[in-house]
């Protein structure tokens, strides 16, 4: 068995980055390299006659441990030493006696003394927010059907069917459902996420999927793309189901951390959906750009970081067009002037969307730091003319000058 960290250092490195970062402290076991494997390990009775200080399984030192393990190993590994290139590193026999006792792994005794985790395990690691995105790959495929009845949304109407409900091809290939003014869930698909800085996230356009030739999937792009806008405007959570496969045959697991959009452009459908973060409400006006933020990896990290700071300066923007313009939100492209409180009445009022003068792709490398200047807000027409064909054109110059 070929694991993809190949030396004790590089495995002792992950073991204390999750210990600091769960635990809060370095770990205080697997401190030197092991030559040989521990025979003992192979046994389940070994590990179950430990009689020194057992942690509780669902300490932070515990979870720490085994998500290490995990990332060290995968989902499969040996009792008596994570074979590595220079040796072995054993693991803790306190911990993963906690974790036998408490269901979280399961041992082979007719397989070397092979550690397996169990849907208890994967639970409790993948409920912390740095679980890494190797953890999040399925290992196993649950039903979408049974996956939304855990999350108690109604699925009685999947019995709608000649065949098993949890098969009614009206439902159970869709990539978005819903529990009406709770969350929404969506599928997304393993190979599509990304990690960063230790966060995990996804960059998407669902509008770009429906163009495809195929009626069912253009409708089930849309409907995931309106779900998704909802979920922005009402700062709802969102719940994902991971997926293996381009056929979703491989496997599908629900993620134990709820996720979030925390971008979205209205516009285009461009979104960003980030694991571990928190929704908030972004009704009355639409994200500020970020199509053209795409190419060299310091962009996307720069995209991901300055979403989460932009978002209040978006709503100080808000406040201070409205307090300067006593109550309206009125278009700053030169000539325009459009308000949707005078055109559209009470429907119309704090709507506008927010435009960013500058897009993040001209910023240093070094960041910029944003003020209420660099923002303008401007009607849904003026916004799309000013990005029309990729471009970022500038407010004074975007209405041509009358005769």
């Amino acid at each position: 068995m070929t694991f993809k960290i190949k030396t004790f250092a590089e495995a002792r490195s992950i073991l204390d980055e999750f210990c600091q970062r769960i635990d809060k402290k370095p770990a205080s076991t697997n401190k030197t390299l092991k030559k040989e494997p521990n025979r003992d390990g192979y046994s389940e009775a070994w590990w179950l006659a430990q009689k020194g200080t057992t942690p509780a399984f669902n300490s932070d030192r515990s979870i720490a441990y085994l998500t290490a393990y995990v990332e060290i190993a995968g989902p499969h590994f040996y009792g008596s030493g994570i074979p590595l290139e220079d040796g072995f590193m054993y693991p803790d026999r306190g911990v993963m006696k906690a974790m036998l006792h408490a269901g979280c792994v399961a041992i082979r005794k007719n397989s070397k003394g092979l550690f397996e985790l169990t849907p208890k395990g994967r639970k409790l690691i993948l409920g912390t927010k740095i679980a890494s995105l190797a953890q999040l790959r399925p290992d196993r495929k649950r039903l979408v059907f049974d996956i939304l009845k855990e999350l108690k949304i109604d699925v009685s109407d999947w019995a709608n069917y000649k065949g098993p409900p949890a098969a009614n091809p009206k439902y159970c290939y869709q990539w978005a459902f819903e529990k009406p003014d709770k969350f929404v869930v969506l599928c997304l698909w393993h190979d599509e996420l990304e990690e960063e800085n230790g966060r995990i996230f996804q960059i998407k356009n669902y509008r770009r999927r429906s163009r495809s030739p195929h009626p069912v999937r253009v409708r089930r792009a849309e409907r995931a793309d309106e779900h998704i806008a909802k979920a922005y405007n009402q700062g709802l959570p969102i719940r994902v189901v991971v997926v293996a496969g381009k056929d979703r045959t491989k496997g599908r697991i629900l993620d134990e951390v709820a996720w979030a959009v925390t971008s979205y452009d209205f516009d285009t459908g461009e979104h960003l959906l980030e694991r571990g973060a928190k929704p908030e409400k972004n009704e009355g006006y639409q994200e500020i750009e970020y199509s053209a933020h795409e190419g060299e990896a310091w962009k996307r990290t720069a995209l991901i970081t300055q979403r989460r700071r932009e978002h209040k300066f978006r709503a100080k923007k808000i406040e201070e067009a409205l307090a300067k313009n006593h109550g309206h939100l009125i278009c700053e492209v030169k000539g325009c002037g459009f308000d949707f409180l005078r055109r559209y009445g009470d429907i119309g009022r704090n709507y506008a969307h927010v435009h960013h003068r500058e897009p993040l792709s001209k910023a240093p490398k070094s960041g910029k730091k944003l003020t209420l200047a660099d923002l303008a807000i401007v009607c849904a027409n003026c916004h799309a003319m000013v990005h029309i064909g990729g471009a970022c054109r500038d407010l004074d110059t975007l209405i041509p000058p009358a005769g």
